[in-house]
């Protein structure tokens, strides 16, 4: 019997800056002093994929980081059309930053768009 992976479509949830968790402000002001971003006013919309199989593989043998660059294609491209579809949802959006991480448990894959709405 051969072994194809599950479907695993990625989970989008908006969320209002003023209802930001305690360690999502921390980062913010982290990254704010590091990269000088200004996040006043921004809403976060985040993107989970979870790993499939093979993604666990890949991760236990360091191939895989908090880094989009070594994530796999195929969720990259998932994570692609998500960002097409934050701009059909939110036009005239502005994105001030993108920051991506690996969910611990379960494991997973996130992205988050810091935006503004339209002035």
């Amino acid at each position: 019997m051969t072994s194809c992976p599950l479907p695993n479509p990625p989970v989008a949830a908006d969320t209002p800056h003023t209802r930001l968790p305690a360690d999502l402000q921390q980062q913010r002001a982290d990254i704010s002093r590091a990269g000088c971003v200004d996040f006043k006013g921004c809403n976060v919309s985040t993107v989970v994929l979870a790993f499939n199989e093979y993604d666990h593989a890949r991760f236990d043998a360091g191939r895989i980081s908090h880094s989009i660059e070594t994530w796999p294609d195929d969720a990259k491209a998932k994570m692609r059309n998500e960002i097409d579809r934050f701009s059909e949802r939110n036009g005239g959006a502005k994105i001030i930053a993108v920051t991506m991480a690996i969910a611990p448990d379960p494991r997973g894959f996130i992205l988050a768009l810091h935006w503004r709405p339209k002035a």
